[in-house]
């Protein structure tokens, strides 16, 4: 038997719900070293929440293949009747292009904007009938998900969150939406319903985030004591990060999954953003 070459940290299981025999809808994120999963009954109603943060000593493919299988016979998940599947794959690997951008070009157009040699797996979406959202990933990776679940729907994060900060009545005020993932940041800036800007940034320290916000603000003229902000992912209200981003920014909220109907210790509406709104996603 292969050693295990990670460590895991923060796992948590949420079960609101038994299981039924079938007919479910099963929801996953992958990103680097987080593994989040959601599942509900055929009603749209939530059934349980699992989620592992991992420690590695590198980020490969071979890493998160390893805790991909780690994760789901971990809170088996293999093995289900499942009804629709979805994984939303997290990374830095994506360009936006106009919807008239001729397609067939992609891979292409992604090696050159992101710098690679080589792109094993690229695909796109189109979002709000307006722009495309075309991004790579590591095709060892995709081979697994398809030989795990074959009728399973693959989508960036990216485009599930232009979609719904775009078309969510909760964001219809809201001039800026930042998702904070465990060393990645997502911020997005739209006037009206049109989409201004979108990217994704590696941070470590709280001065990042507070910094690439601000920065991103600025490039579009946007008061940061007057815009509506609202935040989501998994970092508790009282953090020191919330903290810093609230001393420059007057109008900051969290973000509201509404699926979450009973409170539940430890886990707040705005947390697991990705994989409690996906089935209000039109992609």
């Amino acid at each position: 038997m292969p050693m295990q070459t990670f460590e895991v940290h923060n796992k948590h299981h949420f079960k609101f719900s038994a299981l039924p025999p079938d007919k479910i809808n099963l929801c996953l994120l992958i990103d680097s070293n987080t593994i989040q999963c959601s599942r509900f009954n055929e009603k749209n109603e939530l059934l349980d929440i699992c989620s592992a943060q991992f420690i590695h000593s590198n980020n490969t493919s071979e890493f998160i293949n390893e805790t991909l299988a780690f994760f789901l016979k971990d809170f088996d998940i293999l093995g289900k009747n499942y009804n629709k599947i979805t994984v939303q794959l997290m990374n830095r690997y994506f360009t936006l292009l106009p919807k008239s951008f001729n397609t067939e070009n992609i891979k292409e157009l992604l090696k050159f904007n992101l710098g690679l040699n080589d792109i094993s797996y690229s695909s796109y979406n189109i979002i709000n009938n307006d722009v495309c959202f075309a991004y790579a990933a590591d095709n060892n990776l995709i081979r697994l998900i398809e030989k795990l679940f074959i009728t399973a729907k693959i989508n960036h994060v990216g485009a599930l969150s232009l979609d719904l900060f775009i078309k969510q009545t909760q964001f219809k005020n809201t001039q800026v939406f930042v998702c904070i993932h465990t060393n990645l940041l997502e911020i997005i800036i739209k006037e009206n319903q049109t989409l201004k800007f979108y990217n994704i940034f590696s941070w470590s320290a709280n001065e990042d985030v507070l910094y690439f916000l601000l920065f991103s603000m600025e490039q579009f003229e946007i008061n940061s004591m007057k815009a509506n902000v609202v935040i989501a992912g998994n970092i508790k209200a009282d953090d020191d990060l919330i903290k810093l981003l609230k001393k420059q920014i007057k109008n900051l909220n969290f973000a509201n999954s509404g699926v979450l109907t009973k409170p539940i210790e430890n886990l707040p509406h705005h947390y697991f953003f990705h994989i409690l709104n996906r089935q209000l996603c039109e992609l």
